[in-house]
């Protein structure tokens, strides 16, 4: 059977936006190479060794046994400088202006992985200078990644726009790395709503103290205790994967599905190009009539990530992969970026047995079906406003996901939206005018006082 490159796309933020609207830079030169500190600052030093411990600069404490939301390091990186900024297409009016250079901190913290076990995260706090105020604090939620380290706190070139496009407003901008990415250890438990939440959440704890005094703490002060009163304010975002994560925030914050989510209050979220329905809308474009999305890396690792989770699916791989096929679950256990996007064919159906993909259309209550249904984010009915941002023309994750949210949602009498920013746009395409689109939503909640 011959192989072709699949799109490195459904979930994700494609390729043409990592790099290829930052002049052609890799991850690691869109931080290191662009970004300078500024005078008086101590230049930024990247994570080095075994899970990013050997990152000195900041303050640090033991992980001990801890709690989730516990504080470990809190480690300055290159602020973010207005020219990165506007070669990013970010907002160039005067209130942005002001928020310049933007300060960058990479943050360990703690979290629980898939299994409930206590384990160390990480992810990217951004603040605006000038702050008079205690500011919103505004989550982003990255998309797919393959490698481990194309993280926000590691310089991935897609962290440079939510400080650049949401920090610029006035507000704090954090962006989790995710379980099993970044200084987390183990496997990624991809498109699973729990943890994609409460890494977010926890980190949101773990940031409490910092963000409330709009410092970074002195050394030997990493408690992130705060008075009764300090309620946080928050809005959520986040694009592809991220739209997903977003939503799946959203939805533990106001429901308290995940402890530590009373301590915030969400104002509203803008999910961007997500999969929220993955069980149906997303399915059917990647395996039940896949004539319009390319999905093999993301339907491959849906399913290894949800054998991990729940188990079920096969007793050996090859009872859902070809022979050729096989080694992808072991592939993704490792991160192996290059492997996956060498070994995948264009059509998710090229990799499955004929038989299993039978067994899954026939059968409304197969493992693989209850797993996405479990992820599903449809049925939730928000509190607070979402306005799901989507481009006309994405073939990557079918803007049918942002309507059918909308439309269960609203029956169920929440105030939802749909934003289509060009019928025209793509998911590569549609990126900017996404975050442009969600900043403007985002505004009138963080100047309010």
């Amino acid at each position: 059977m011959k192989q072709g490159r699949a799109s490195v796309a459904f979930f994700a933020l494609p390729l043409a936006i990592s790099c290829g609207l930052v002049n052609g830079c890799s991850d690691k030169q869109s931080v290191d190479n662009e970004l300078s500190p500024t005078p008086g600052e101590p230049p930024a030093r990247r994570p080095t060794g075994d899970a990013g411990a050997e990152a000195a600069v900041g303050v640090r404490v033991d992980a001990g046994p801890g709690q989730p939301g516990d504080l470990l390091e809190i480690a300055p990186l290159a602020p973010l400088t207005q020219e990165v900024c506007e070669s990013h297409r970010a907002p160039a009016d005067a209130e942005a202006r002001a928020a310049y250079p933007l300060r960058q901190w990479k943050v360990r913290y703690l979290t629980r992985d898939v299994s409930g076990a206590v384990s160390v995260a990480s992810g990217l706090l951004v603040m605006p200078q000038g702050l008079r105020k205690r500011p919103k604090v505004i989550v982003y939620q990255h998309g797919t990644i393959l490698s481990r380290d194309a993280v926000p706190s590691r310089g991935a070139s897609e962290s440079v726009y939510p400080g650049c496009y949401y920090a610029t407003l006035g507000a704090a901008v954090i962006a989790p790395d995710y379980v099993g990415k970044g200084d987390s250890v183990g496997f990624h438990p991809y498109l699973h709503a729990e943890t994609e939440a409460s890494a977010a959440i926890d980190l949101l704890l773990a940031t409490r103290r910092p963000i409330s005094d709009a410092t970074v703490p002195s050394e030997g002060d990493v408690s992130n205790a705060a008075s009764p009163s300090d309620g946080r304010q928050v809005l959520v975002t986040g694009y592809s994967q991220g739209g997903h994560a977003a939503l799946a925030l959203h939805r533990a914050l106001e429901t308290g599905g995940v402890p530590g989510a009373s301590a915030f209050s969400v104002l509203g979220s803008a999910p961007m190009a997500g999969p929220y329905d993955l069980s149906g809308t997303s399915l059917r474009a990647s395996l039940i009539d896949p004539k319009l999305y390319d999905a093999s890396i993301y339907t491959a690792f849906t399913l290894a990530s949800f054998q991990r989770i729940y188990g079920g699916l096969w007793a050996s791989p090859s009872d859902v992969f070809l022979p050729s096929f096989e080694t992808l679950p072991r592939l993704f256990e490792e991160s192996d970026e290059r492997g996956i996007v060498s070994r995948v064919p264009a059509r998710p159906a090229d990799m499955v047995r004929p038989e299993w993909l039978a067994a899954l259309l026939a059968d409304s209550t197969h493992p693989f079906r209850k797993a996405l249904a479990a992820n599903d984010l449809t049925s939730f009915v928000p509190k607070a406003p979402v306005l799901f941002v989507m481009s006309g023309s994405d073939k990557v994750v079918s803007p049918e996901n942002a309507r059918v949210a909308r439309d269960a949602m609203t029956r169920a009498g929440a105030s939802v939206d749909v934003l289509n920013v060009g019928d025209s746009l793509d998911h590569a395409t549609g990126f900017i005018p996404s975050m442009l689109a969600t900043r403007a939503f985002f505004a009138p909640f963080v100047r309010t006082p």
